[in-house]
């Protein structure tokens, strides 16, 4: 694995989040447009979406228990984690059973049933749902960082002055100066 790359779950769950809304996106497209020759293909992509984000939503899991497993954390971070976690199931759940509804309602050349359309919008929102608490298990906690900023070396950066060169057909450099003072 990249040194950049403490794990694969950062890589694996944005397929996680991305493919349940393509899935609507598509299903809806299929319904709105139902009556031309693009509504089957959108209907059959938005079938493939969701088998492919359900599978993409065990695999964040799976890579995200490994990655709990090998991850430095605090109490509240690790408290953090079990609720993200939680609701990671409960996504992966969810969208299980609108994958199962898709094959069901396979017959359908264009468009979902109303029924489908629900369980992947509650996928949906529950994939936000667990992603907002992986966002807090990140930015929050630094769960999965392999380096903070040094708040101090931040206090010490205060008012030094940098010098950066600007090109002469830069449209920030219209005046004519190579140089510019930026204080921070």
């Amino acid at each position: 694995m990249p040194e950049i790359l403490p794990n694969w779950h950062p890589a694996v769950v944005h397929f996680a989040v991305a493919l349940p809304l393509l899935t609507f996106l598509f299903f809806m497209a299929a319904s709105v447009r139902h009556k031309t020759g693009w509504a089957p293909a959108l209907t059959t992509a938005a079938r493939w979406s969701l088998c492919l984000g359900t599978v993409a939503a065990l695999a964040a899991i799976l890579t995200g228990q490994r990655a709990m497993t090998t991850s430095a954390m605090d109490l509240a971070g690790h408290e953090n984690v079990h609720i993200h976690l939680t609701w990671a199931y409960r996504a992966a759940a969810v969208l299980a059973i609108a994958s199962l509804g898709a094959w069901l309602d396979r017959k359908r050349a264009v468009g979902a049933h109303p029924l489908l359309l629900l369980c992947v919008a509650g996928g949906m929102g529950l994939v936000a749902i667990t992603g907002w608490y992986g966002a807090e298990n990140v930015y929050r906690h630094g769960i999965g960082v392999r380096r903070l900023p040094d708040p101090a070396a931040l206090d010490d950066h205060q008012g030094h002055a940098h010098h950066h060169h600007h090109d002469h057909d830069d449209p920030a450099s219209q005046n004519g100066d190579t140089e510019t003072d930026h204080r921070h």
